[in-house]
């Protein structure tokens, strides 16, 4: 069986809507979810190697442009809130991309019926989720940051959840990795990475920023 290019298809369906007058009418309900998955797909396979992660922001936003191409088409809702599910998951340190897709979800799982008692259980999770990610965003953006509250045992810069990170962070990491290209991948390629990254985002975009080594001392990363 030939394994299925990807990237390929969903650039397949990009000319389509590109050389359409109105995409939201002309396009297939059938392309725009296959688009969705192909988004999905391709980002868990860049994590899976390690790719950079702004390519996951651009797939996540191309996800979302997709999603509201939807409108009320969609024959299988679960598999699309399964999709919004994995590809919020590919995202890591953007808080507003990532309450973006935890909210179309939450919108997809509403529509879905009857309402058993595990669908109400993940509505629930999806809620409160949503919920601590928009608290720690209102506290950043009114520079509370000592009220963020974080998940997991490890410490990360609340300057994370500021507006201006979510702005120039793509840039930001894109270019770091651009200035590695000739550095070795493997144990310690993070530090590099995160010197790199800090460097760039102090001298190029004003944002100061402190690795998750600089705010974890004793730990050992690799």
């Amino acid at each position: 069986m030939e394994a299925v290019d990807y990237q390929k298809k969903l650039q397949s369906i990009r000319e389509k809507i590109n050389n359409s007058s109105s995409p939201t009418s002309d396009i297939a309900p059938a392309d725009v979810e296959d688009g969705l998955y192909c988004c999905v797909l391709l980002a868990e396979e860049n994590n899976r190697h390690q790719y950079g992660s702004w390519v996951n922001s651009a797939l996540a936003k191309e996800f979302l442009g997709y999603a509201a191409m939807l409108n009320n088409s969609v024959e299988s809702l679960d598999s699309i809130q399964i999709a919004a599910e994995r590809m919020a998951d590919t995202i890591f340190d953007r808080p507003r991309l990532k309450a973006e897709l935890i909210r179309f979800r939450l919108g997809v799982l509403r529509q879905m019926s009857p309402k058993t008692d595990k669908l109400l259980s993940t509505i629930k999770t999806c809620e409160e989720k949503l919920l601590q990610i928009t608290t720690n965003i209102g506290y950043a953006d009114n520079n509370e940051f000592d009220k963020i509250v974080q998940e997991g045992w490890l410490k990360y810069d609340p300057v994370e959840w500021s507006a201006r990170w979510e702005e120039v962070i793509d840039q930001a990491e894109e270019i770091a990795y651009k200035n590695l290209s000739d550095h070795p991948r493997g144990m310690g390629f993070c530090h590099a990475l995160w010197h790199e990254k800090r460097r760039v985002l102090c001298e190029q975009f004003g944002v100061k920023w402190r690795s998750p080594a600089m705010m974890n001392r004793g730990v050992l990363f690799d």
